[in-house]
């Protein structure tokens, strides 16, 4: 089964609603996507079985939206600067007079 960012064939989409519907009622099911509930449609490929899916995901679920800045981004170009930062430094010393 291939996630992120390529989309699923037929065959994988019943495969997870087969995991799904096995765990429905019965254990706590965790998710994370980051694809909006509308792009499901595309990125499960079938509007059937991506309905039946997100019916037995969203029935007595709690859902968390984080819509925000990327941390992984953030702390990247934080360490960037700080590199470009000691590399002036290195590349200009101070000269002893």
């Amino acid at each position: 089964m291939m996630f992120g960012f390529h989309p699923v064939n037929r065959n994988e989409a019943n495969l997870l609603f087969g995991v799904v519907n096995q765990l429905y009622q019965q254990t706590p099911i965790i998710l994370t996507s980051n694809k909006g509930l509308i792009e499901w449609g595309e990125f499960m490929g079938d509007p059937v079985i991506t309905a039946v899916l997100l019916d037995r995901l969203m029935h007595k679920c709690e859902i968390f939206d984080l819509d925000g800045d990327s941390y992984r981004l953030k702390h990247r170009k934080r360490i960037l600067k700080n590199q470009t930062n000691n590399f002036q430094l290195k590349a200009w010393p101070t000269a002893a007079i």
